[in-house]
């Protein structure tokens, strides 16, 4: 039996395209905060550094990044919250 159907009820689609719709709209659309930092990079300089929670400060290394399931909400939310209200420097998220 391989023929197995993934099944999504109308609530969960709709919530996985708002989640998306968040991310890319913060992403391509705001300005500010990261205009000229790489959305690709863990750490956006002067700003925020996007970690594990119980890594402390050590030095910054691509395994303690934020997992690939939060990390690109992290960082739209962030984004999102500069446009808002903007900070000189959110620290470790």
């Amino acid at each position: 039996m391989n023929n197995i159907i993934l099944f999504k009820s109308k609530k969960h689609i709709l919530v996985e395209e708002n989640y998306n719709e968040f991310i890319k709209f913060c992403r391509y659309q705001l300005s500010g905060l990261t205009q000229t930092q790489d959305w690709e990079q863990y750490a956006w300089k002067g700003y925020v550094t996007f970690r594990k929670i119980g890594i402390g400060n050590k030095i910054f290394d691509s395994i303690d990044a934020m997992h690939e399931d939060y990390i690109n909400f992290a960082k739209a939310y962030i984004r999102y919250q500069h446009t808002l209200k903007p900070l000189k420097n959110y620290g470790v998220i």
